[in-house]
Formats: structure tokens, C-alpha cells, sequence
């Protein structure tokens, strides 16, 4: 298994604490570096558990970085951890965004048409498989999982996590305006609900390895991604990614279709 965060701070943080046997870091090359870990399953079974973070945030610095570790180390499950954005009603802070698809919002053609000048997108789409669509969906309902929570969350003042599967964009530009947070819903997809700036890249790269068969994002909201925007509880949704991510890969690799 990988584990890919975009920032070292305060995201990959968050994971090196949930993973506590992880082992010294290691070079991948001169800019990157990752840690290993073994993961108990059972008493008799550990799986091998790569964890690393991007050399900057972004969607070109996640596929080089999600790309290089796939060569490298061959996983068959890549898991995207960290924070992002959520939509208002649909995923609000500290839940969990699964990403069943991932496209880069800005993809398209700038033309001019009878005069006027505008944007015509043309986003390409990435899908998790069914696989981990079913082991996602499955988290939902831990009510263990997410009860565990319940203390923190109420430390700032938020509702206990939840997991939402659904759609999420991906961005090249950091999003703190509610308006073109919205109209990515009016004009690409209206059930979209969250966006960050590398799951699409992630799964891209993800894709493209001819060791990996599953991917997912599993992102927990820090902020609505508009004007109020701010960095207060970017530890606290990293910390639920975190533990989201490892009791999903816990869980996937004991179902019966792990």
C-alpha cells in the first residue's frame, strides 16, 4: 500500500502519527523520500504500508510524485490522504470526501464564440474501482469508526465525522471564492462535493502504474473553499484522514474483496 499526502505539514504529520511503527525515512531519489511501516490485520497477517508526501501541493508536484513511488515501490493500493474543500450541505468540516470520480476542473478550450469570449470545459474523468467503491461504502457505516471522533470534534465545535462518497475536482489554484466554487457545480457536475488540488492527478498516475489495481482519496474537509477560507482546524481534518485511511485499508485488505 502507498499513502500519498500533498503537504508534509500538516498532513503527512497526521499520518506518521496513525502509523506508529513506521521505519526511518528513506530516499527515493534526491527530492523525495518515504517511510515504511508493517500493518497488523490479524495476528498472523501484516501487509507493507509506504507512506510519503509531495515535494509541494498541486496537481503537476502529486503526479510526479504519486509516479516516481509507484515505479519504485510497486503497490497494488494507492490511498490519497490529506485535507480539502467540501461543498456546503453535502460534506462540512472534518468529514470525509471518498472521491468515486476525479476530473481537473479547468480542463478545457478558452474561445471566442459569435463575439463573446468564454471558457468551454472539457474535463476527463477518473474512477475508483467497484471494489473499493464497496469497501468505501462499507466505512460509511462504521459507526465505531466515526464515534471515535465524537471528542475532537466537539473541541472545536463540529458535528461528528461522516464519510460522503461522491464526486470531487480537482483545482491548479488554491479556491477561496464561493461563487467559482459554485459554478463548478452549475456547469460540470451538480452532485460534485469537494475539491482539492491532487486527487486527479493521483488517480491518474495511479492508472497509469501497471502495479497498481486500486486508488481512492480519502480527503477530510477543512474548509467550505470560499471567502471565510483559513488554516484553524487544517490538523484536525488531517488527523481524520489519517485514522479514515488507515481503517479503510484495514478493512479492505480483510473483506472478501481485498
Amino acid at each position: 500500500v502507498l499513502i500519498v499526502t500533498a503537504l508534509r505539514d500538516p498532513e503527512f504529520l497526521a499520518v506518521e502519527q496513525a502509523l506508529a511503527s513506521l521505519g526511518p525515512k528513506l530516499p527515493l531519489d534526491a527530492r523525495q523520500y518515504f517511510r515504511l511501516a508493517q500493518l497488523p490485520l490479524s495476528p498472523t497477517r501484516t501487509i507493507s504500508v509506504a507512506a510519503a508526501h509531495c515535494e509541494r501541493m498541486g496537481p503537476v508536484h502529486a503526479a510526479v510524485a504519486t509516479s516516481k513511488l509507484c515505479f519504485a515501490l510497486r503497490p497494488t493500493l494507492v490511498v490519497m490522504a490529506g485535507i480539502c474543500a467540501g461543498f456546503p450541505k453535502k460534506a462540512v468540516l472534518g468529514d470525509i470526501a471518498a472521491a468515486e470520480t476525479a476530473w481537473l476542473w479547468q480542463d478545457g478550450k478558452f474561445a471566442v464564440v459569435e463575439g463573446t469570449s468564454g471558457f468551454q470545459s472539457s474535463p476527463h474523468q477518473v474512477h475508483i474501482t467497484p471494489e473499493v467503491k464497496n469497501c468505501v461504502t462499507e466505512l460509511k457505516h462504521d459507526e465505531v469508526l466515526w464515534k471515535s471522533f465524537e471528542g475532537r470534534a466537539r473541541e472545536i465545535g463540529a458535528a461528528i465525522p461522516k464519510l460522503v462518497i461522491g464526486p470531487a475536482a480537482t483545482s491548479a489554484a488554491v479556491l477561496a471564492d464561493g461563487r467559482v466554487r459554485d459554478s463548478i457545480a452549475t456547469t460540470q457536475h451538480r452532485a460534485v462535493v469537494a475539491i482539492d488540488m491532487e486527487t486527479y492527478s493521483v488517480y491518474v498516475a495511479a492508472e497509469s502504474s501497471p502495479h497498481v489495481e486500486h486508488f481512492v482519496s480519502l480527503k477530510s474537509v477543512c474548509d467550505g473553499g470560499d471567502e471565510v477560507k483559513d488554516d484553524l482546524h487544517q490538523q484536525y481534518a488531517s488527523t481524520v484522514s489519517a485514522e479514515a485511511a488507515l481503517a479503510f485499508i484495514k478493512r479492505f485488505f480483510t473483506s472478501p474483496n481485498g
